[in-house]
């Protein structure tokens, strides 16, 4: 499971972002969590789309 997150995400908090990857580790599942700080519920810098 590939759990991408911003912290500027008014849509979805951060924690909640944070459970979701740690319940699929919990239960075994091969997990990424990829987080951008100055990002919010969209990727939209290049640099960070590349990333991405």
């Amino acid at each position: 499971m590939l759990v991408i997150h911003g912290s500027k995400d008014y849509r979805i908090p951060l924690g909640q972002g944070i459970q979701a990857f740690q319940a699929a580790v919990l239960r075994g599942l091969e997990s990424r969590f990829l987080y951008f700080p100055e990002e919010n519920h969209w990727v939209l810098t290049p640099q960070n789309g590349i990333v991405w």
